[in-house]
Order: C-alpha cells, then sequence, then structure tokens
C-alpha cells in the first residue's frame, strides 16, 4: 500500500495560476470577449486573468437580477457598474461578475486569495471607498456576495443576531454552538489607519459559519482572515499578517462503498484561513472501475492545469496525477481537485477544494 500524505505530495506546477496583471506599464493586459444574451459582443479587459477557465477568450454574459432584489440594494455603488453572470460558452459552470465600462472583474470562491485584489481594483476604477462604519459593512457584504455567495443577498448569510446562527439540533459535524457563542458577535465596523476593520460572521443553509475579518477603505480591500468555525476554532493561532495556511482534521471522517463492493476513506480538513479541503480514497476491487472514474473526471475538467508521475513518500512512481478544474454540480462555483491513480492497485485519491489557493498549499 502507498504511503500517502494529503498534505505532502510531490508535485510541482510550474505555472503560475491566475496571475494578476502586474502594475508595471508593459505588463499585458488579459482580455474576454463578453459575449451577451441580447447579441452583443463587447471585449473586456478582465481582472483577474481569467485564461485558465476561458482559454479560447469568450464567456458567455448575463445580466445578473439578484442584487436589485436585495433587501439593502447595494446603492450607490450598484448604480456605477452591471452585475453579471459569467460563463464558459458551454455554461458548465458560472461565476460572479461585474462591469465597468470596457472592464470585467470576476469573482468566485476558487479565487480566495485573489478575491480581495479583484475587489480592490474595481474599488478604484469606480471611485468607491467608504465613507462611514455603515458604507464599510455595506461594501463588505456586498464584496462576500461577490465572492462567495453567487449574489445571495447578504440579509440571508449574515448572521447579525444570535439567532441566525445553526441551532445545537443541527447536524454540523465538528461544529460545537458552545463554543461558537463564546466568540460570535454581531457584524463590526471601527476605524483604522487604512479605512475600517470589517469583523463579522457568516452562516448559509448547509454550510459551517465562516469568521470574516478585512480592512476596507480608500485603497480598497484586504482579506485578513476566512475562516470556517467549529470546535478546532481555538487551536489556531490569531494571525498578525500573512501566514502560511494550515490545516487540521475536522469535519467529516467515514467510510464507504465503491461501486463494486470496495472500501472508500473519507476525510475533511479544516483550513486556517479560506475552505478546508476534502480527500476521498477509492479502494476498487477492479481496474476497470478505478479507470473509469478518472475518464469521469477528467472528461468533465474545465481545465487540466497539471499532470505527470505521482511520487510516493520514497520518491518512487507509484502512479499517475492531475491537477484540474471542475464545476460544482450546480454549476455555480469552480473547483480543483488533485487526482491521483495507483498503478499497482486499482486505487483513485481525489482531493478537492472549492479554493486552487488552498489545494495547492495543501501539499506543503
Amino acid at each position: 500500500m502507498l504511503r500517502t500524505s494529503t498534505l505532502a505530495i510531490a508535485c510541482v506546477i510550474s505555472w503560475v495560476i491566475f496571475a494578476l496583471p502586474s502594475s508595471g506599464g508593459d505588463a499585458p493586459v488579459a482580455t474576454l470577449r463578453g459575449h451577451w444574451d441580447d447579441g452583443r459582443t463587447v471585449e473586456y479587459r478582465v481582472v483577474p486573468d481569467a485564461r485558465l477557465i476561458f482559454p479560447n477568450g469568450d464567456a458567455a454574459v448575463t445580466t445578473a437580477d439578484k442584487p436589485s432584489k436585495w433587501q439593502n440594494p447595494a446603492n450607490p455603488f450598484a448604480k456605477k457598474v452591471d452585475f453579471v453572470t459569467v460563463s464558459d460558452m458551454q455554461k458548465r459552470f458560472s461565476v460572479a461578475g461585474v462591469v465597468f465600462g470596457d472592464e470585467m472583474f470576476i469573482f468566485d470562491e476558487f479565487l480566495c486569495g485573489q478575491n480581495g485584489e479583484t475587489m480592490t481594483r474595481l474599488m478604484l476604477a469606480t471611485g468607491t471607498a467608504p465613507k462611514n462604519s455603515g458604507e464599510a459593512l455595506r461594501l463588505a457584504s456586498v464584496f462576500l456576495s461577490l465572492s462567495n455567495y453567487s449574489f445571495e443577498d447578504p440579509a440571508r448569510f449574515i448572521a447579525s443576531r444570535r439567532d441566525d446562527l445553526p441551532k445545537e439540533a443541527d447536524h454540523r459535524p465538528g461544529l460545537k454552538i458552545a463554543d461558537l457563542l463564546g466568540i460570535w458577535h454581531a457584524p463590526q465596523a471601527s476605524e483604522s489607519p487604512f479605512g475600517y476593520e470589517v469583523d463579522l460572521f457568516t452562516m448559509y443553509p448547509d454550510l459551517n459559519v465562516e469568521h470574516w475579518r478585512l480592512t476596507i477603505g480608500s485603497r480598497g480591500v484586504t482579506e485578513l482572515l476566512n475562516r470556517s468555525d467549529s470546535a478546532t476554532y481555538k487551536t489556531f493561532a490569531q494571525p498578525t499578517g500573512p501566514t502560511k495556511i494550515t490545516f487540521q482534521l475536522g469535519g467529516v471522517v467515514a467510510n464507504g462503498f465503491t461501486e463494486d463492493g470496495g472500501m472508500t476513506d473519507i476525510r475533511g480538513w479544516v483550513a486556517s484561513d479560506g475552505p478546508g479541503i476534502g480527500r476521498v480514497h477509492y479502494y476498487f476491487k477492479l481496474r476497470e472501475n478505478a479507470d473509469k472514474l478518472v475518464q469521469q473526471l477528467l472528461n468533465s475538467a474545465i481545465a487540466t492545469i497539471d499532470s505527470g508521475a505521482w511520487l510516493d513518500s520514497d520518491g518512487n512512481v507509484a502512479g499517475k496525477q492531475w491537477t484540474i478544474v471542475l464545476p460544482t454540480p450546480d454549476k455555480t462555483h469552480l473547483m480543483a481537485d488533485d487526482v491521483f491513480r495507483e498503478d499497482a492497485d486499482p486505487n483513485v485519491l481525489v482531493i478537492s477544494c472549492p479554493c486552487l489557493r488552498n489545494l495547492l498549499a495543501s501539499r506543503n
């Protein structure tokens, strides 16, 4: 049997994914042809560089009407921009977008770690900055709706009252409400040298509570922390600056069965910042079923970032590995998978994360 480690996998990615355009004058500007449902085709400068998920430079663009129905509309910011959903031409996935003039800004949890920079570029382009704590909280809620909640009304996912938190009877593995209540508070915004420090919790059906800390001001948005809160919360040190993302076993730990009567080993890890990772190790009985699963994943991929030999912990070739980008089942987000197929036995290891940055960080 292979000695596999979810947090130490011998793979090297040589290409920088979603590199934001440099501020240097000679830096190339990424463009995207937006094909609107009314027949228009408009070429946009796009942030971040989205060539990974739109390799042909074409995207389907549709007006997003959800923001107009929010309890507290995103005015006056909303009057300056158009909220849109951006899909590949085959409509295999969609992400949140904002159009301002000839610029398009793309957001998704898949881009965690970059969404703050994208919001900063958007705020600078539109001349948007909060003038008081209320505006800071409002801009923060718009940012979270774009980056993580697919244009959902912030009133539905920001925990403003204790009653907004999940009840003790809710089945949320690893989440202890008693621990959470000791740290939870209503949304807060306080002045800082760079604008406002915003500290809030979000809660959404079937998702863990998340704790957000960010700075928002005339310089844009800086994400300081996005952490799923559970019984493991207190084990993470409070960050004082950029820190290495760490993982701790938590959430789902289970076993199951493959279609041919083999076993599956299912585990989840909580991240110190951003989404955690999940791992499913399939121990098939038949090689053809292992190959079938791998082929299904590769056929569903929006993009293949990397592929090559899978090395075991001793540095020996044990099989083959792929890093791929997939749409979520509801097609509203993207996710990243590391897929490993073993040569000696019909085993497949799949490590998944909604955020590409965190999937790559899990290897170290």
